[in-house]
């Protein structure tokens, strides 16, 4: 064995971490595929992004330093991000699913399922930023990170229903799988920010 404490050899002293896996590899494609579902080079993607631009400059217009960074020069359609820049990303497209234009545009567009459509990206999307938080926590009881077990497998659900990556390899990729491992991860290692590389990079 390569480490005692489990049987999955080096992958399982290599833990995935929240700045490549979550940051730069769930959020970015969650991102890309809610673009694709509206038509990369569309009107209507335009018109989504010139929305999340607006109310990104609204959001910077208050004093809670723990809001994440929103004010996007080009939105947030497209262009280099730092990682903890897409939890500012994911905040846009929550505000763009709640807001009254963002509803009125997208329930135009037949791929996002009128309603329904609406309030599933809406579910999955207030999800994933409720589950960054969480894993960005300096503490965690170890109880709740054992029930993290179903979570995990729910938000996966959600995930590969709503989001529909259509494109290579679909989301049959090693950062999806690896959220089932992250409870163990969390276990032998402590909470996502002692094994994550953001503070080195």
């Amino acid at each position: 064995l390569f480490h005692a404490a489990n049987d999955r050899g080096i992958h399982g002293a290599c833990p995935s971490e929240k700045l490549h896996a979550i940051q730069l590899g769930i959020f970015k494609c969650i991102r890309e595929i809610f673009f694709k579902c509206m038509g990369k080079s569309s009107q209507l993607a335009e018109d989504i992004n010139a929305l999340a631009k607006m109310c990104g400059k609204l959001f910077t217009h208050q004093s809670d330093r723990s809001m994440p960074n929103t004010n996007f020069s080009k939105g947030i359609r497209k262009g280099k991000l730092m990682a903890t820049e897409y939890r500012g990303v994911l905040l846009l497209m929550a505000a763009v699913l709640r807001s009254t234009q963002g509803r009125r545009f997208l329930f135009q567009r037949k791929r996002f399922g009128k309603q329904d459509g609406l309030r599933d990206w809406t579910l999955l999307v207030e999800l994933l930023l409720e589950w960054e938080a969480y894993l960005s926590l300096g503490r965690m009881s170890k109880n709740h990170v054992k029930r993290l077990g179903k979570k995990h497998r729910y938000i996966m659900c959600i995930m590969g229903n709503v989001a529909k990556r259509t494109t290579g390899m679909g989301l049959k990729l090693m950062k999806y799988h690896a959220i089932i491992h992250m409870i163990q991860d969390m276990l032998l290692y402590g909470v996502p920010n002692e094994f994550d590389t953001g503070s080195n990079e």
